[in-house]
């Protein structure tokens, strides 16, 4: 073999690597505190916990379950994730929604869509997206600012603020990868 094709699958065996360090995993379990404020009344404070399993390269199980004080809230669906470039994702799916305040629940459906961006070079990952969920006769808009810092390669720090028509969450957790 000579030098000159050692060299080209070197550099293909390192764009492979390269690649998959900027790969977003799709498996994973969150732990979160939870914060939110309705337009009407008090807020509402607690944790939730969730996660998400891939089924194939391209699609993945997601949910989560919170308990905020009189606030509960059930999350399950399922999503495609879509590579448009090395570290960067885009994220389509629906979900089942299920949500109690007090006495008075309901259950909907919900539709997102997310950009994962891994920022070269860094620990960061920047998820902005779009949340829409049709509750009480009522469909909800949303946008969803989140980030992730990488304190492993499987354990991540976040943050992520929610800005909706009728009410704003705040979170912060951890992300634990598999």
């Amino acid at each position: 073999m000579t030098i000159s094709r050692l060299a080209k699958l070197a550099g293909v065996a390192a764009l492979g690597c390269s690649a998959t360090a900027l790969a977003h995993n799709y498996t994973y379990v969150d732990a979160l505190y939870l914060n939110t404020d309705p337009d009407f009344g008090d807020d509402y404070d607690g944790f939730g916990i969730g996660g998400a399993a891939a089924i194939s390269p391209d699609l993945h199980l997601f949910g989560q379950i919170s308990d905020q004080d009189e606030l509960e809230r059930l999350t399950a669906g399922l999503a495609l994730n879509h590579n448009l470039q090395p570290g960067l994702d885009i994220v389509a799916g629906a979900s089942f929604e299920s949500v109690e305040i007090g006495d008075n629940d309901d259950t909907g459906i919900g539709l997102r869509a997310d950009l994962r961006w891994l920022v070269p070079d860094t620990a960061f990952e920047l998820a902005p997206g779009l949340r829409y969920v049709d509750l009480y006769d009522d469909g909800d808009t949303a946008l969803r600012l989140a980030g992730r810092y990488g304190v492993t390669p499987r354990v991540k720090l976040q943050a992520a603020m929610e800005f909706a028509d009728d009410s704003d969450t705040v979170s912060a957790g951890a992300r634990f990868e598999f």
